[in-house]
């Protein structure tokens, strides 16, 4: 069976004076028996994707990137990939929702 997964992970600037650190949600495409099988392997995922690298703001550092938690999977309705299915979905507050409509900066 198909489970999509939301996976969070942290960047951690390697800086000082310290910088806020940036979070990414990634969807990821996980085949698994069943739904702990599924939280195993995207955990796995979220671990392989653990990375560093230099950024030249504010000054040349290092940002690493840290998987944090497999926040949620949910089971795909559909045996093979059509246009449209559905991979994830979530509730959100509005506060969320405009929050997460306002531009990245």
């Amino acid at each position: 069976m198909w489970y999509s997964a939301s996976l969070f992970f942290e960047g951690a600037h390697q800086v000082s004076p310290r910088v806020p650190s940036t979070w990414e949600e990634v969807i990821v495409l996980i085949e698994a028996d069943d739904e702990a099988q599924a939280y195993q392997r995207a955990d796995e995922v979220g671990r392989s994707r653990e990375h560093e690298y230099l950024v030249s703001e504010p000054v040349q550092h290092r940002l690493r990137w840290r998987f944090v938690k497999t926040e949620r999977v949910q089971a795909i309705e559909y045996s093979l990939p059509i246009n449209g299915a559905e991979l994830f979905r979530r509730s959100l507050r509005r506060e969320e929702a405009e929050s997460l409509m306002l531009p990245f900066e």
